[in-house]
């Protein structure tokens, strides 16, 4: 899940530095940014978990 995260993370700065002003969407943003923080949320989490930080 972290992986994928950040992936999805890497993905979105691409984006905002590839795209100019005019072309860019306020919904594709939301989306990717949503997306990135679930899965960096949840990853981070469950690696806590499994290394034994019960949170």
């Amino acid at each position: 899940m972290l992986a994928i995260g950040l992936i999805v993370t890497a993905s979105f700065f691409i984006y905002e530095a590839t795209s100019s002003r005019k072309t860019r969407s306020l919904a594709k943003e939301l989306t990717t940014g949503a997306v990135a923080s679930f899965f960096l949320g949840f990853g981070s989490l469950f690696l806590l978990l499994a290394s034994g930080v019960y949170v």
